[in-house]
């Protein structure tokens, strides 16, 4: 079951985008499985305070036959309280999944929050199908204004998302609305990706110090058993496939 699990977890990162949005690697996956999540970089930095604090939520991602949804995974601060569970809010309605979503993970990939108007389109979004990530800030001139997660659908024109008395708030033509100002496209971000670049580590070769030189061979030889164990991801992927009873999860735009 667990290998069944992160099958789609891997497989999930392939799924074709929408609109300019580039295909990912699914070498490299995205997202991991809540159940799976102990050891994965899925606590993603959201909002800076005055203070200067950083503020961190876990990214949770519903995959339903009809549409693809974004939610909070909630991480509250006594860990006996901790469920594996989400709430996500969509075209359909409110839904709450337990153990059946997955979680933003960068494991493999920079995550940065983006401004709209700076990100939408311009970038590498994470975006599955036609739902985009957005983090809704619900009050702009407030530093200490929570933030939300929800989704955009592209297809409906549609931003739906839970705030934290538990609401829906659902947003009809809602591009259209950024566009003539009706809302201001700096209370709304989108999360841009870009894929991490070991290879600019290898600068070892400038440096004359021994000890210095040292670590860059042992920082070579463990990215060297990292392209191996993503060799040998890619092995798995292919047993799989080519096993004549496991079935096949495609997804489609």
């Amino acid at each position: 079951m667990l290998i069944f699990l992160f099958f789609i977890a891997t497989l999930l990162p392939s799924v074709r985008p929408f609109g300019i949005q580039e295909k990912w690697d699914g070498r490299y996956p995205i997202v991991v499985p809540v159940l799976e999540r102990k050891g994965h970089a899925y606590m993603l930095a959201v909002d800076r305070y005055g203070n200067g604090e950083t503020a961190y939520k876990a990214v949770a991602v519903l995959v339903n036959p009809n549409e693809i949804l974004f939610g909070e995974f909630i991480i509250p601060n006594n860990t006996n309280e901790q469920t594996d569970c989400a709430s996500f809010e969509g075209n359909r309605g409110s839904v709450r999944s337990c153990r059946q979503f997955f979680l933003v993970s960068a494991d493999f990939w920079e995550i940065n929050r983006t401004p709209w108007r700076y990100g939408f389109e311009k970038c590498q979004m994470i975006q599955f199908r036609d739902s985009v990530a957005v983090l809704i800030k619900y009050d702009v001139t407030d530093q200490w204004s929570p933030k939300y997660i929800g989704t955009y659908s592209r297809t409906t024109d549609s931003l739906f998302y839970i705030d934290k008395d538990n609401n829906r708030i659902w947003i009809g033509h809602f591009l259209q609305k950024v566009n003539v100002g009706e809302y201001s496209s700096t209370k709304f971000e989108v999360l841009c990706v870009s894929k991490y670049n070991y290879d600019k580590m290898y600068v070892c070769s400038l440096s004359r110090s021994e000890n210095f030189n040292s670590f860059c061979l042992e920082l070579h030889e463990a990215m060297t058993y990292v392209r191996l164990w993503l060799s040998l991801h890619d092995l798995l992927r292919l047993f799989l496939s080519a096993t004549p009873n496991h079935e096949m999860i495609s997804f489609s735009p």
